[in-house]
């Protein structure tokens, strides 16, 4: 998300804080994780309060996550189709989905698990190629240093 982006400031700004936590509270939970797979290593189980703390740990994760993608589909682009099935997902398929996990019995949860995966690839490949195409403005200074002076003389 660029600054050219037509979402108010805070909501942006928002976004970007989120998206951050929820990188760091993944790198925090796997650090947790591989700790308590070393300990195991080692003889050592885990306690019921570390299990416990674990989940809630990836709880919180997720719930961030929801939410930061939920505001990042009113930060997004909707010019093309893509974008607009992009925004969509982030927030017609994503949140429901993240939200019935928690809400339905076992084996439908376990389909829904699948649905969130699905979700997760769709968008890191939907990103990657509507934003990061050879073409785009991100991967392109040159083009990024012409639309900032407004000139479409090379740069």
């Amino acid at each position: 998300v660029t600054g050219k982006s037509s979402a108010p400031s805070w909501l942006v700004r928002s976004t970007h804080a989120l998206l951050l936590l929820l990188g760091l509270l993944d790198m925090t939970e796997n650090f947790h994780f591989m700790t308590m797979l070393q300990a195991a290593e080692h003889g050592i189980a885990p306690s019921a309060s570390e299990i416990s703390f674990q989940i809630w740990e990836s709880l919180f994760k997720f719930h961030v996550g929801y939410l930061g993608v939920l505001l990042l589909s009113f930060v997004l682009p909707q010019r093309t189709a893509g974008e607009r099935g992009l925004v969509f997902a982030a927030r017609w398929v994503n949140v429901p989905v993240g939200v019935l996990l928690y809400c339905v019995p076992q084996p439908l949860a376990t389909v829904l698990l699948f649905c969130r995966f699905g979700f997760f690839v769709y968008a890191l490949v939907a990103v990657g190629w509507l934003f990061g195409g050879e073409g785009s403005e991100v991967t392109q200074p040159r083009e990024l240093s012409r639309v900032a002076a407004g000139s479409s003389a090379p740069a």
